[in-house]
């Protein structure tokens, strides 16, 4: 039998074997209802009882697939977890710098990541997240309060982003499509207690023509008016985090830092304003480390092997974990 364990051919192979000998089965039962001969019916036993045999082996063998599916699947997603911590070292840094200057006070972060596919900015936002909300996670689960919000920006949308924008927030909320962009943020606002987490992330957003204008739309009438909305509520409820990440596949903007209006920095963090997630390439040594945690590579041949995907990738995150998620899958 050829393929791979857990392979579509594979299994449609044993699924139609299993179709094959329960209907021989069926028609053995049938005869064996009408049989006349003592000797006839231990013929039709015998060959009932070996088709049974085959069925359970066949069944035994399907699980068996599924066993190893499902091992993989789980292979998989470890070694996705573990890419997670290859670097984001100044990203990290900016979330927990972030943290600690909110405290159990609540409030509201607009995050901001370009490249998002070639620099692996969904695992970046994963570990800002995660860091973000660490109080309130137990294992992989978000404790309390927890609404996750993704607005995909990805389909062809033209001129009326602020429409589809409004429109994908407002089916969260059960709201008419129709919705105003400010009755949605009333009651997202008016639904929030204490403790409660909100995140709002806005994918492909890249899609619409014009991103600076997009941007300004995007911070001007819907930030800013979500900002003034929660500033009282901030007041009577603490330890809610409201974040919102604009996430970018392509580069945007190739500096952000000349666009005052719409940004801060990690040193003067301002919550009217977007900050911008770094995604830099891997070095060696962030590859060097994962091989030996992930990998139990020695150091020499850790080194050896980083140096090899370095060059092979030119430090690429998407590309290494590429070529790690096939050397260690």
């Amino acid at each position: 039998m050829t393929g791979t364990a857990g392979s579509d051919p594979e299994r449609e192979f044993l699924n139609k074997r299993i179709a094959a000998k329960q209907e021989e089965l069926a028609k053995v039962e049938a005869q064996l209802e009408e049989v006349l001969s003592r000797d006839e019916e231990l013929k039709l036993e015998k060959k009932a009882k070996r088709l049974l045999d085959n069925l359970k082996s066949l069944y035994k063998e399907l699980s068996k697939l599924d066993q190893n599916n499902s091992s993989s699947n789980i292979r998989h997603l470890t070694l996705e977890k573990s890419f997670q911590k290859i670097d984001f070292t100044e990203a990290k840094k900016m979330a927990i710098s972030i943290n600690k200057k909110l405290g159990d006070d609540s409030g509201a972060i607009l995050l901001f990541l370009q490249r998002s596919t070639k620099q692996k900015g969904s695992y970046c936002l994963q570990e800002v997240l995660d860091l973000m909300v660490s109080d309130r996670k137990v294992g992989e689960d978000i404790i309390g309060d927890f609404r996750p919000y993704p607005v995909d920006l990805g389909s062809a949308i033209s001129e009326f982003y602020e429409l589809e924008f409004s429109k994908r927030l407002a089916s969260h909320l059960n709201m008419d499509s129709e919705a105003g962009l400010n009755q949605i943020i009333k009651k997202i606002c008016s639904s929030l207690q204490g403790g409660s987490t909100i995140f709002i992330q806005v994918d492909n957003w890249d899609s619409v023509i014009d991103h600076k204008k997009f941007l300004d739309w995007f911070i001007n009438k819907f930030w800013h008016p979500l900002i003034n909305e929660l500033n009282p509520v901030f007041i009577e409820f603490s330890k809610i985090r409201f974040i919102v990440a604009l996430v970018a596949k392509s580069k945007v903007f190739p500096d952000c830092s000349s666009l005052q209006p719409y940004f801060c920095t990690q040193d003067k963090f301002e919550p009217c304003k977007a900050i911008e997630l770094p995604l830099p390439n891997w070095e060696v040594h962030d590859i060097k480390q994962w091989l030996i945690t992930c990998g139990g590579l020695s150091n020499s041949k850790s080194q050896k092997l980083a140096q090899q995907i370095y060059r092979e990738s030119e430090g690429t995150p998407h590309t290494i974990c590429s070529i790690l998620e096939d050397k260690f899958k």
